[in-house]
């Protein structure tokens, strides 16, 4: 997990959470005007109406901002991810790598991650999304229990979901946020339990049709 690196939360005020937010929210808009190279503190100060010696006080420069941003974020998608699974038994149930949480999370940041996510946004930043995504998913995967003959590695496997799901999501904010959180995560469900050929309804591949004449 992205390590955080914020005060603990009781020493965290509500006067230094305000001026936090202000300054990622001054980024992300200015995000949406340029690109992230060509965005300087200056910008962020005036835009966020903080003076640079406060901004200084909290982050050492922009990069760092982003990232305690990315933090933030990080640990409430963790928290939504987890909360439903930590009841979890018996074998393997792909239900619950993904649920409405999941999206639901992403509909209550979606300025944030419709920016990060933009042609606009930060390459480095979509890489620690999928990273830590994809440890997330690894990891639940290990927890629910496996085959004893997976076929491919699982961390593999677990960066094929983190992929699929950033590429949802991103696909979803594109186009309005028209389905709910519920049939998105059931979207992610379905065509990563049974694959490109299923949703797209024509027959099983030619690869699955030997497999099921050989059993």
């Amino acid at each position: 997990m992205v390590e955080n690196t914020y005060p603990p939360k009781e020493k965290t005020d509500r006067r230094i959470q305000r001026t936090r937010h202000l300054l990622r929210e001054a980024l992300i808009s200015l995000i949406k005007e340029k690109n992230y190279e060509e965005i300087t503190v200056q910008d962020i100060t005036e835009r966020a109406n903080v003076n640079r010696s406060t901004f200084y006080l909290h982050f050492k420069d922009k990069d760092e901002l982003l990232y305690k941003s990315m933090v933030e974020v990080y640990d409430a998608l963790a928290e939504t991810m987890l909360a439903n699974k930590k009841e979890q038994t018996g074998g393997l149930n792909l239900d619950h790598l993904s649920d409405a949480a999941d999206f639901q999370h992403v509909a209550d940041h979606a300025e944030f991650y419709k920016v990060i996510l933009s042609e606009k946004g930060v390459a480095s930043f979509v890489v620690r999304v999928r990273k830590y995504l994809a440890r997330v998913f690894t990891e639940h995967i290990l927890e629910m229990g496996v085959g004893s003959a997976p076929r491919f590695p699982l961390e593999a496997v677990g960066h094929f979901l983190a992929g699929a799901e950033i590429g949802l999501i991103s696909w979803w904010l594109e186009n309005g946020k028209k389905q709910s959180p519920e049939e998105m995560a059931r979207m992610m469900l379905d065509m990563c339990a049974f694959g490109t050929y299923w949703a797209l309804g024509v027959p099983a591949s030619p690869q699955e049709e030997a497999e099921k004449s050989e059993g």
